[in-house]
């Protein structure tokens, strides 16, 4: 609530004492409403299917029926608000990706055959996804205008199809192709821009929706401005390291957009400066003074620099026309790795059951989970999935009414700096009170159940047949008959070389228990000899 608000409402207060019961009574309401109406509304999408939706000859030639559900302690409408919930990210406006068509045909870019092709999970429209997208997708809102961006639970929704049927699994890992889905985005805005009847298409498409566009102008203008944010994103993330379905290096790429914002402009100069080849046995600047001081023309008026003026640097950089370098794409590659690390360790999407019961977190173990660690790390994966940021400096007191404390601050009174009116905002589109919401939502998110069941005690697998909405394993009727989950010889051999083998590192947890505890055992990557870059990446970087 806006601070010099409540301070005027208090001092009318003061002077009628007979209204004050009443207006501290508003006061509570406005303070405490929004939070009542969130948890009402958190209930309403109550589809019983939670969206889902079955394929017919898939991408991978796969059919399947409507999901199912495992029972892991969340309700339908758990589950619909957790998929469709903004937590700020803001990959392109919503209005042009709606009416995107794809690459190398008319179909609409966000066709539910096209999102199968990179595993995203289909929906079918639902009260809190009126527009069907697919599981993991959402608008946000930001500054007056929608923007597409990812959820949660994108890259922690999984899946198992089998025998024609499928099984859904909240907080699993996902099998999605998050690099596929960006090139081939990337390609769709393009192909918009260069082919005059998809240009024309989207143009008049997206004026019907009549909703953050009036004229074609705007609408082009727009198209060019995130055609090339979608091209820098993956220039600056491209990897020789082909990752494949089911795998992300997040960290690379929450450290490159982390980077992108830090960098100042006079950072940004100098590493110009510094940038060379090698020619024979001699080091050749790539940049003339002259040239680094075109390319930095105008740029560098806010704190950081923003993403219109990181366009500009990289476009002045491969411009050929007079003044400018015109470097080439190997060499522009050779700057772009001066700033940025590439994204080279993929590693699968990690699952979220008792995240909130575990005292650190990643597949690194590095990421305390205690204070604001939870905060701080989901603040980094908004930052990572195109949270907006608009950093810079705020000079005046009225639009920023705690300006005059942060001139009391130690570190100001120490620089010499108190009477300093300035502070730096750090506005964005990262929604910090759903990001709270999300966490405390996944305190009830249970790991699954094994849900195959064993014919006539054969390897023949397969998922029973259900009439409720949920299925839950551990019921002594889940499967057939005589049935069973599992070989009962097979399992006690496998605990005899679990207790032996891997009890150490790997304790069992307690499902069901509403305050288990999981501690993290920390183990040497070379002693386990598992794929160490990862770890390697986040100490060495």
């Amino acid at each position: 609530m806006n601070y010099r608000f409540v301070c005027t409402v208090l001092g009318f207060l003061q002077k009628r004492p007979r209204l004050l019961p009443l207006g501290l009574l508003a006061l509570v309401l406005l303070t405490v409403g929004p939070l009542i109406y969130a948890k009402i509304y958190q209930h309403w999408d109550t589809d019983a299917d939670r969206g889902a939706i079955g394929i017919d000859n898939g991408a991978f030639g796969e059919s399947y029926a409507t999901p199912r559900y495992l029972e892991q302690g969340w309700t339908a409408n758990d589950s619909l608000w957790f998929y469709n919930t903004s937590q700020g990210s803001g990959l392109m406006p919503y209005d042009l990706f709606m009416a995107l068509r794809q690459a190398d045909s008319n179909e609409p870019f966000r066709q539910n055959a096209n999102f199968d092709k990179y595993r995203y999970l289909p929906q079918k429209p639902t009260f809190f996804n009126p527009d069907g997208l697919p599981v993991g997708f959402t608008k946000t809102t930001y500054r007056g205008r929608d923007y597409i961006g990812y959820t949660c639970a994108a890259c922690h929704t999984g899946q198992i199809n089998f025998q024609k049927k499928a099984i859904r699994i909240d907080g699993g890992p996902a099998m999605a192709d998050m690099v596929g889905f960006l090139t081939a985005l990337q390609h769709a805005l393009e192909a918009a821009q260069e082919d005059a009847g998809k240009r024309k298409a989207l143009v008049d498409d997206v004026l019907k929706l009549k909703n953050d566009y009036s004229t074609e102008t705007q609408v082009l203008d727009d198209l060019k401005k995130w055609t090339d944010s979608v091209q820098r994103y993956n220039t600056i993330n491209h990897s020789e390291i082909e990752y494949g379905h089911a795998r992300l290096d997040a960290f690379g790429r929450i450290y490159n957009r982390v980077a992108q914002y830090a960098i100042s402009a006079d950072q940004l100069r100098k590493l110009l400066q510094l940038a060379a080849t090698i020619k024979g046995d001699q080091r050749v600047p790539l940049l003339t003074a002259e040239q680094v001081d075109k390319v930095m023309e105008d740029i560098g008026d806010n704190l950081v620099l923003s993403d219109e003026e990181f366009s500009k640097v990289v476009s002045r950089l491969l411009s050929k026309e007079p003044g400018y370098p015109g470097i080439g794409l190997k060499n522009f590659l050779r700057v772009k790795n001066m700033i940025f690390n590439p994204p080279d360790a993929p590693v699968s999407y990690p699952f979220l059951w008792d995240i909130s019961h575990s005292d650190y977190l990643q597949w690194n173990g590095l990421a305390a989970n205690s204070g604001p660690g939870p905060l701080g790390r989901n603040t980094g994966e908004v930052i990572g999935v195109f949270g907006i940021l608009d950093w810079g400096e705020v000079k005046s007191w009225w639009s920023h009414p705690f300006t005059m404390l942060a001139s009391l601050s130690p570190s100001a009174l120490l620089s010499g700096q108190r009477n300093k009116t300035h502070i730096i905002g750090f506005n964005s589109s990262i929604n910090l009170f759903n990001l709270q919401r999300l966490e405390s939502r996944l305190r009830d998110l249970k790991s699954p159940e094994w849900p195959f069941c064993r014919r006539d005690g054969k390897d023949d697998y397969y998922i029973p047949e259900s009439t409720g909405q949920q299925l839950t394993p551990s019921d002594k009727n889940y499967c057939n008959s005589k049935d069973t989950r599992f070989d009962e010889d097979k399992k006690r051999r496998g605990e005899l070389i679990y207790i032996d083998r891997c009890r150490g590192c790997h304790t069992v947890v307690d499902r069901s228990a509403w305050d288990r505890l999981v501690v993290s055992h920390m183990s040497d990557a070379e002693r386990i000899g598992t794929d160490p870059k990862m770890a390697q990446n986040s100490v060495q970087r």
